[in-house]
């Protein structure tokens, strides 16, 4: 009788950078298929388009707004401010094909908080404070 030898369900290597990065995209993996199911949930709910698939969603290593790394969340029940997210670029539009984009959950409820103008008049007045403070010392 010839043994087969097993395939392990396992990937053996020294550096432990490579388990994680392994990890890392099983993660990005499962929060592209969750992105797609939400977002379609919520176009459903609140009346909007949707016609992705999830080769649709591409999820980038850095938030291109605030350029901080993205990781998934593996635990908690609300994301991480560096956890990917589905944004509408046009919320009134809905999630189709060039205009949504993954940026970092911390951007997202930014966006979502305030218009341009807002965000715009917080970031002068902010830097504005921070130099007038640092000026002096």
């Amino acid at each position: 009788m010839k043994i087969k030898p097993r395939t392990p369900n396992y990937i053996f290597t020294a550096d432990p950078m490579s388990v994680n990065d392994i990890q890392q995209i099983d993660i990005v993996r499962k929060t592209v298929r969750t992105s797609n199911t939400l977002a379609k949930q919520r176009a459903k709910k609140g009346g909007f388009e949707f016609s992705l698939s999830k080769e649709d969603i591409v999820i980038p290593t850095v938030c291109p707004v605030l350029g901080i790394e993205l990781r998934a969340n593996t635990g908690g029940k609300s994301p991480a401010d560096n956890s990917p997210t589905l944004d509408r670029i046009h919320p009134k539009i809905g999630y189709i094909k060039g205009n949504i984009i993954v940026i970092s959950a911390l951007a997202n409820r930014i966006k979502s908080s305030a218009n341009h103008r807002q965000i715009l008049s917080v970031g002068r007045w902010l830097k504005g404070l921070t130099e007038s403070q640092y000026a002096e010392g």
